[in-house]
């Protein structure tokens, strides 16, 4: 009798698998991915460094130190000074400094903001704009999908990096064009502000679709609303600046460092490819049982996307935002690189690799950190990437 008590009911292990939801699967199976978990850690550390780097880095990116350029005695590695010798003693600077004599170990953790910013920023926008813009082809009629979809087809036969080099390009010489513009700064709490109102944006609107029954789908509404305070406070911060439009946008750029037309450069240029899978997820989901069964009970257009579709499309199109940062890291280097990225003094590690390049044989040590930086991070994201497409594989699952 004892051995029969101890033994879990029928109606025990129902209950227990009815607790179970497939995002909690997914998340255990991630557990045991420890690539995947390191590489997690590793993101949030360097996120974190990169919104403290003003605490963390040791010297401003811009700071130039150059009070023995005889001998560059200041400096524990070898370092180029400027009509000087080199010089391998000092203890100021962990991995040297710059040909201009900054600190190359602060300017790589400040240079982690503007490749954390351009890939999170880009994953972003192309999340937004193309799970909306799937959605809406998808779940329309066939007219509007196919009208919807012969727009991207178009789109997508451009070459996206010519295209993302010109746009650079135009926006460059309209910012030569305008010369000087009126000087506009950033005040110093406005990041922390930008990152608190996202996350108050999103974990409101988790614990809203939960009250309304929305599911982790709200976490795409949260998403949403975030991008539109975001459109309002760049026209409210166009109003203010004055000015024609185009001066005004080129005071924010410079404000940013470059960084504002990259993010259009970049983001929305690169949703096309989320559209297509969310629209392809789409199409699958609308012919299941569990859906035809909603229409046939009056659930609305708008209870059915939200609380049926999207739950089962988001997991996929996160795992592909996932995977498609890294590339949105790459080019921001590249464009960096060949001089097309944000603007100067501001550090990024593409623009570092530039610098350090021509002392690629004499002074190695310019480039290297960077260079590491760039690699360890793509991958990063990449092992990220896969673990969760991993744990979004029902297959996989016990």
């Amino acid at each position: 009798m004892a051995a029969a008590t101890d033994t879990p009911s029928a109606l025990d292990l129902a209950a227990a698998r009815k607790e179970r939801s497939p995002w909690g699967d997914a998340w255990n199976q991630l557990l045991k991915n420890r690539l995947a978990i390191a590489s997690l850690v590793y993101l949030i550390v360097l996120l974190l460094m990169s919104i403290f780097a003003n605490r963390v880095a040791p010297f401003a990116y811009d700071r130039t130190i150059l009070s023995d350029t005889a001998t560059c005695s200041y400096l524990p590695i070898p370092f180029v000074c400027p009509g000087g010798e080199i010089a391998p003693s000092g203890t100021k600077y962990m991995f040297g400094a710059d040909e201009l004599g900054r600190d190359i170990l602060s300017r790589t953790i400040y240079g982690s903001q503007v490749s954390l910013a351009v890939g999170l920023v880009g994953a972003f926008v192309s999340m937004v704009l193309g799970m909306v813009y799937g959605l809406v082809s998808g779940y329309g009629s066939e007219r509007l999908d196919n009208v919807m979809m012969r727009i991207v087809d178009f789109l997508y036969a451009m070459p996206i990096l010519i295209f993302i080099i010109l746009l650079q390009v135009f926006f460059k010489a309209k910012a030569r064009q305008f010369g000087a513009v009126q000087s506009f700064e950033f005040p110093g709490w406005f990041t922390y502000g930008i990152l608190l109102t996202g996350l108050i944006c999103v974990v409101g609107g988790i614990i809203a679709g939960r009250y309304y029954g929305l599911g982790v789908s709200a976490f795409l509404v949260g998403l949403g609303v975030f991008a539109l305070i975001l459109a309002i406070m760049l026209i409210v911060l166009t109003i203010t600046i004055g000015g024609s439009p185009w001066s005004a946008l080129i005071a924010i750029d410079n404000a940013m460092g470059g960084m504002f037309f990259l993010f259009i450069a970049l983001g929305f240029l690169n949703w096309l490819g989320m559209a297509r899978l969310t629209r392809g997820q789409v199409l699958s989901y609308k012919k299941k049982e569990f859906v035809e069964a909603a229409h046939m009970v009056g659930s609305s257009d708008t209870r059915i996307i939200f609380r049926h579709l999207l739950p089962n499309v988001l997991g996929p199109c996160i795992v592909a935002e996932t995977l498609a940062i890294p590339g949105y890291i790459a080019l921001e280097a590249f464009l960096s690189f060949i001089g097309l990225g944000v603007n100067p003094p501001r550090p990024s590690w593409g623009n570092m690799i530039s610098t350090g390049y021509p002392h690629l044989r004499s002074n190695a040590h310019i480039l290297v950190l960077p260079a590491v930086a760039l690699t360890v991070t793509i991958l990063a994201f990449n092992f990220l990437g896969d673990g969760l497409r991993d744990a979004f594989d029902p297959r996989l699952r016990e």
